[in-house]
């Protein structure tokens, strides 16, 4: 089979283009960062650019221990988007070592991909639905992982059984976007 290679330039100029290979439908290119980025190239679709896509070259971070989510544009770097949260509720509020005990700890490490916000009667306006992707933890716990979401907070401020809790502003983070959960020590 013929591998047919395109660039696809995403917000950078053509010397900074990823390429997408049309057949497999994925980018096969490092990031265009290089080291900039850590030592692995492909942090931008989570280390694995054959079962991953990172359409805009965006990425988030959100870690376990401290809450604050942090958000950036891969190509040039630039941070677009960070915010203090929380995740879990009660011993395992913000503790990864409690990630998997359903309805008390954080949301699982591993990356997540952002749905469109809608309305929810339970966890409010622009709830933002979470989909686990390829190497997440979360399907080695026991806990139901088509069940996360980034929401806003309640007047107790307890909103998480283990969704990310973020203020109204999370709706900057554009659906189809990646959330990469770390532990703290990562």
């Amino acid at each position: 089979m013929l591998l047919v290679l395109i660039p696809f330039a995403l917000q950078c100029t053509s010397a900074e283009a990823r390429y997408y290979d049309p057949v497999i439908k994925r980018f096969v290119s490092e990031d265009p960062i290089g080291l900039a980025a850590g030592i692995n190239f492909y942090t931008y679709v989570l280390g694995n650019p054959m079962a991953n896509t990172d359409p805009t070259g965006l990425f988030c971070t959100y870690n376990q221990a401290t809450g604050l989510t942090v958000c950036q544009n891969n190509t040039n770097g630039a941070i677009y988007y960070t915010a203090q949260g929380y995740s879990g509720t009660g011993a395992g509020r913000n503790n990864s070592s409690a990630q998997g005990q359903q309805s008390v700890g954080p949301i699982p490490r591993g990356g997540w991909r952002t749905g469109n916000p809608y309305n929810s009667p339970n966890t409010g306006a622009n709830t933002i639905p979470l989909t686990p992707v390829s190497g997440n933890s979360c399907p080695a716990t026991p806990r139901n992982c088509s069940s996360f979401r980034a929401h806003g907070n309640n007047a107790v401020n307890d909103a998480s059984h283990g969704c990310i809790i973020l203020p109204p502003s999370r709706i900057n983070i554009p659906p189809g976007e990646i959330i990469r959960v770390i532990s703290g020590d990562d």
